[in-house]
Protein backbone atom coordinates (compact mmCIF):
# COMPACT_ATOMS: atom_id res chain seq x y z
CA UNK A 1 0.00 0.00 0.00
CA UNK A 2 2.66 2.58 0.95
CA UNK A 3 4.46 1.55 -1.77
CA UNK A 4 1.22 1.82 -4.39
CA UNK A 5 0.71 5.85 -2.69
CA UNK A 6 4.18 6.56 -3.28
CA UNK A 7 4.29 5.56 -7.02
CA UNK A 8 1.05 8.07 -7.46
CA UNK A 9 2.43 10.75 -5.83
CA UNK A 10 5.60 10.82 -7.94
CA UNK A 11 3.71 10.30 -10.79
CA UNK A 12 1.62 13.57 -9.88
CA UNK A 13 4.98 15.51 -9.55
CA UNK A 14 5.59 13.69 -13.46
CA UNK A 15 2.31 15.63 -14.52
CA UNK A 16 3.66 18.35 -13.65
CA UNK A 17 6.75 18.55 -15.02
CA UNK A 18 5.43 17.87 -18.37
CA UNK A 19 1.91 19.82 -18.19
CA UNK A 20 0.80 22.38 -20.80
CA UNK A 21 -1.65 23.77 -19.18
CA UNK A 22 -0.48 24.27 -15.59
CA UNK A 23 -1.62 26.69 -12.99
CA UNK A 24 -0.74 27.48 -9.11
CA UNK A 25 -2.57 28.03 -6.00
CA UNK A 26 -1.90 28.77 -2.26
CA UNK A 27 -4.52 27.58 0.29
CA UNK A 28 -4.57 27.83 4.06
CA UNK A 29 -7.54 27.61 6.14
CA UNK A 30 -8.28 25.92 9.63
CA UNK A 31 -8.94 22.23 10.28
CA UNK A 32 -11.02 20.25 13.45
CA UNK A 33 -8.93 17.35 13.93
CA UNK A 34 -9.51 14.25 16.40
CA UNK A 35 -7.76 10.62 16.94
CA UNK A 36 -9.62 7.80 17.37
CA UNK A 37 -8.07 5.07 19.16
CA UNK A 38 -8.56 2.26 21.22
CA UNK A 39 -9.02 2.28 24.93
CA UNK A 40 -5.42 2.56 25.99
CA UNK A 41 -4.82 5.98 23.33
CA UNK A 42 -1.01 6.32 23.53
CA UNK A 43 0.39 6.74 26.84
CA UNK A 44 -2.87 6.19 28.83
CA UNK A 45 -2.53 2.73 31.31
CA UNK A 46 -2.72 -0.15 29.85
CA UNK A 47 -3.59 -2.39 32.42
CA UNK A 48 -7.22 -0.23 33.28
CA UNK A 49 -10.18 -1.70 31.84
CA UNK A 50 -11.99 1.82 30.21
CA UNK A 51 -15.27 1.85 30.42
CA UNK A 52 -16.47 4.55 28.74
CA UNK A 53 -14.06 6.68 26.00
CA UNK A 54 -15.13 10.05 24.44
CA UNK A 55 -13.53 11.59 21.42
CA UNK A 56 -13.41 15.41 21.36
CA UNK A 57 -12.08 17.87 18.19
CA UNK A 58 -9.07 20.13 18.46
CA UNK A 59 -8.66 22.95 16.05
CA UNK A 60 -5.46 22.94 13.83
CA UNK A 61 -4.82 24.68 10.58
CA UNK A 62 -2.83 24.41 7.21
CA UNK A 63 -1.39 26.27 4.47
CA UNK A 64 -0.05 25.32 1.22
CA UNK A 65 1.15 25.66 -2.33
CA UNK A 66 -0.46 23.27 -4.88
CA UNK A 67 0.20 23.01 -8.80
CA UNK A 68 -3.12 22.17 -10.87
CA UNK A 69 -2.03 20.36 -13.84
CA UNK A 70 -5.60 20.63 -16.17
CA UNK A 71 -7.11 18.63 -18.87
CA UNK A 72 -10.33 20.45 -19.43
CA UNK A 73 -12.91 18.68 -17.33
CA UNK A 74 -10.02 16.91 -14.93
CA UNK A 75 -6.99 18.47 -13.18
CA UNK A 76 -3.84 16.19 -10.98
CA UNK A 77 -3.31 18.52 -8.21
CA UNK A 78 -0.03 17.22 -6.08
CA UNK A 79 1.00 19.81 -3.47
CA UNK A 80 3.14 20.62 -0.57
CA UNK A 81 1.35 21.91 2.92
CA UNK A 82 1.83 22.23 7.02
CA UNK A 83 -0.26 21.11 8.52
CA UNK A 84 -1.05 20.44 12.56
CA UNK A 85 -3.31 17.23 13.55
CA UNK A 86 -4.48 15.90 16.68
CA UNK A 87 -7.08 14.87 19.09
CA UNK A 88 -8.26 14.53 23.02
CA UNK A 89 -9.43 11.14 24.09
CA UNK A 90 -10.98 10.89 27.39
CA UNK A 91 -11.28 7.61 29.17
CA UNK A 92 -13.36 6.68 32.58
CA UNK A 93 -13.38 3.88 34.48
CA UNK A 94 -15.43 2.67 38.09
CA UNK A 95 -15.34 0.14 40.52
CA UNK A 96 -18.41 -0.42 42.23
CA UNK A 97 -17.83 -3.90 43.66
CA UNK A 98 -16.31 -3.08 46.97
CA UNK A 99 -16.66 -1.41 50.64
CA UNK A 100 -14.45 1.50 48.94
CA UNK A 101 -15.31 2.08 45.34
CA UNK A 102 -12.90 4.14 42.91
CA UNK A 103 -12.99 5.45 39.61
CA UNK A 104 -9.63 6.79 37.48
CA UNK A 105 -10.72 9.85 34.62
CA UNK A 106 -7.82 10.05 32.46
CA UNK A 107 -7.53 12.40 29.26
CA UNK A 108 -4.88 12.62 26.83
CA UNK A 109 -4.41 15.62 24.39
CA UNK A 110 -1.72 14.82 21.42
CA UNK A 111 -1.33 17.40 18.64
CA UNK A 112 1.52 17.10 15.49
CA UNK A 113 2.85 18.72 13.09
CA UNK A 114 3.46 17.53 9.75
CA UNK A 115 5.31 18.41 6.33
CA UNK A 116 1.99 17.09 3.79
CA UNK A 117 2.71 15.63 0.32
CA UNK A 118 -0.94 15.38 -1.24
CA UNK A 119 -2.02 14.28 -4.64
CA UNK A 120 -5.23 15.14 -5.55
CA UNK A 121 -7.36 13.89 -8.40
CA UNK A 122 -10.22 16.72 -9.16
CA UNK A 123 -13.31 16.59 -11.49
CA UNK A 124 -14.67 20.31 -12.72
CA UNK A 125 -17.94 21.44 -13.08
CA UNK A 126 -18.01 24.79 -15.10
CA UNK A 127 -20.73 27.17 -13.49
CA UNK A 128 -22.54 29.38 -15.39
CA UNK A 129 -18.85 31.37 -16.89
CA UNK A 130 -18.38 31.94 -12.83
CA UNK A 131 -15.82 29.46 -12.32
CA UNK A 132 -15.71 25.91 -11.58
CA UNK A 133 -17.18 23.58 -8.89
CA UNK A 134 -14.56 20.93 -8.08
CA UNK A 135 -15.09 17.28 -6.15
CA UNK A 136 -12.32 14.40 -5.61
CA UNK A 137 -9.79 13.22 -3.59
CA UNK A 138 -6.51 11.39 -3.72
CA UNK A 139 -3.79 10.17 -1.34
CA UNK A 140 -1.21 11.64 1.39
CA UNK A 141 2.44 11.89 2.76
CA UNK A 142 2.64 13.25 6.04
CA UNK A 143 6.11 13.72 7.24
CA UNK A 144 6.34 14.51 10.96
CA UNK A 145 7.84 17.59 12.59
CA UNK A 146 7.32 17.43 16.03
CA UNK A 147 4.45 16.28 18.48
CA UNK A 148 3.45 17.14 22.23
CA UNK A 149 1.50 14.69 23.85
CA UNK A 150 -0.39 16.10 27.48
CA UNK A 151 -1.75 13.66 29.37
CA UNK A 152 -3.44 13.38 33.30
CA UNK A 153 -5.20 10.56 35.47
CA UNK A 154 -7.22 11.57 38.23
CA UNK A 155 -7.42 8.57 41.00
CA UNK A 156 -10.50 8.99 43.77
CA UNK A 157 -12.67 6.91 46.39
CA UNK A 158 -14.23 7.91 49.48
CA UNK A 159 -10.98 8.67 51.16
CA UNK A 160 -8.65 10.27 48.59
CA UNK A 161 -8.00 11.86 45.27
CA UNK A 162 -4.68 11.72 43.21
CA UNK A 163 -4.34 13.58 39.60
CA UNK A 164 -0.95 12.64 37.34
CA UNK A 165 -0.26 14.76 35.35
CA UNK A 166 2.64 14.15 32.06
CA UNK A 167 3.74 16.30 29.63
CA UNK A 168 6.05 14.53 26.66
CA UNK A 169 7.62 15.05 23.63
CA UNK A 170 6.58 11.84 21.74
CA UNK A 171 9.24 11.09 19.39
CA UNK A 172 9.26 10.06 15.62
CA UNK A 173 10.35 6.48 14.78
CA UNK A 174 10.39 5.43 18.66
CA UNK A 175 6.73 6.42 19.65
CA UNK A 176 4.94 7.78 16.94
CA UNK A 177 5.17 5.91 13.32
CA UNK A 178 6.61 8.20 10.50
CA UNK A 179 5.85 8.95 7.65
CA UNK A 180 2.30 8.18 7.99
CA UNK A 181 -0.33 8.09 4.76
CA UNK A 182 -3.80 8.21 4.84
CA UNK A 183 -6.72 9.64 2.09
CA UNK A 184 -7.79 13.41 1.50
CA UNK A 185 -11.25 14.17 -0.22
CA UNK A 186 -11.76 18.16 -1.37
CA UNK A 187 -14.72 19.92 -2.98
CA UNK A 188 -15.06 23.22 -3.43
CA UNK A 189 -15.28 26.54 -5.72
CA UNK A 190 -12.83 28.41 -7.78
CA UNK A 191 -13.96 31.36 -8.93
CA UNK A 192 -12.91 33.17 -12.58
CA UNK A 193 -10.68 36.04 -10.93
CA UNK A 194 -8.81 33.24 -9.23
CA UNK A 195 -10.49 33.13 -5.29
CA UNK A 196 -11.50 29.51 -4.10
CA UNK A 197 -13.34 28.03 -1.42
CA UNK A 198 -12.88 24.30 -0.30
CA UNK A 199 -13.86 22.05 2.35
CA UNK A 200 -12.06 18.64 2.67
CA UNK A 201 -11.43 15.66 5.00
CA UNK A 202 -8.59 13.70 5.39
CA UNK A 203 -8.27 10.19 7.06
CA UNK A 204 -4.85 9.05 8.33
CA UNK A 205 -4.65 4.78 7.13
CA UNK A 206 -1.67 4.11 9.44
CA UNK A 207 -1.71 3.34 12.97
CA UNK A 208 0.32 6.57 14.77
CA UNK A 209 1.44 4.64 17.69
CA UNK A 210 4.58 1.77 17.90
CA UNK A 211 3.41 0.02 20.17
CA UNK A 212 1.26 -3.08 19.97
CA UNK A 213 -0.90 -2.37 21.83
CA UNK A 214 -2.56 0.88 20.74
CA UNK A 215 -4.06 2.00 17.63
CA UNK A 216 -4.75 5.53 17.10
CA UNK A 217 -5.31 7.47 13.56
CA UNK A 218 -5.80 10.71 13.01
CA UNK A 219 -8.51 12.53 11.50
CA UNK A 220 -9.32 16.24 10.04
CA UNK A 221 -12.09 18.47 8.63
CA UNK A 222 -10.75 21.73 7.06
CA UNK A 223 -12.14 24.42 5.95
CA UNK A 224 -9.98 26.61 3.70
CA UNK A 225 -9.88 29.77 1.42
CA UNK A 226 -7.25 30.28 -1.72
CA UNK A 227 -6.05 31.44 -4.80
CA UNK A 228 -5.18 30.35 -7.84
CA UNK A 229 -2.55 32.27 -10.42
Amino acid sequence: MKKVLFLLLLLGWVGVISAQSLKFEVRAGVDGVNMSSNNNGLYQYNNLNWQTQLIHNLTGYHAGVFANVNFNWFTIQPGISYIVKGGKNEVYYVSEGSANPYSYHGTEELMVDYLEIPLNFLINIPVNGEGKIFIGGGPYIDMGLKATDNNTLDQTNLTYSTETQNNMSPKFGTDLKNPSYGFNTLGGITFNYGFQLSVGYGVALTNLSTSSSADAKLRSFSISMGYCF
